[in-house]
């Protein structure tokens, strides 16, 4: 089960919270930056636990390859061209 508590939010500019999934938790922060060119740069820190000892480096390398998916998948949504209306 996931749980997601949202500790603090800075309206257009940060995001920090604290997840919890299976044996994971993760404390996280987004961080936007606007840039002189009219795009934005977005650099996720995040802190990854396994709540027992010994398998943090899984929890590492799944919570990486989750991350490295998701901003994939967010950077084509802000490079794609939209529709003429």
């Amino acid at each position: 089960m996931l749980h997601e508590r949202i500790m603090a939010v800075e309206e257009n500019r940060r995001l920090n919270s604290i997840i919890d999934i299976a044996f994971v938790h993760v404390s996280e922060e987004y961080v936007l930056t606007p840039r002189t060119e009219g795009s934005t740069t977005l650099v996720t820190d995040d802190d990854v636990r396994s709540k027992f000892p010994g398998p943090g480096w899984l929890a590492v390398r799944l919570t990486r390859a989750n991350v490295d998916a998701s901003m994939s998948r967010l950077k084509d949504h802000g490079e794609r061209v939209p529709p003429p209306y």
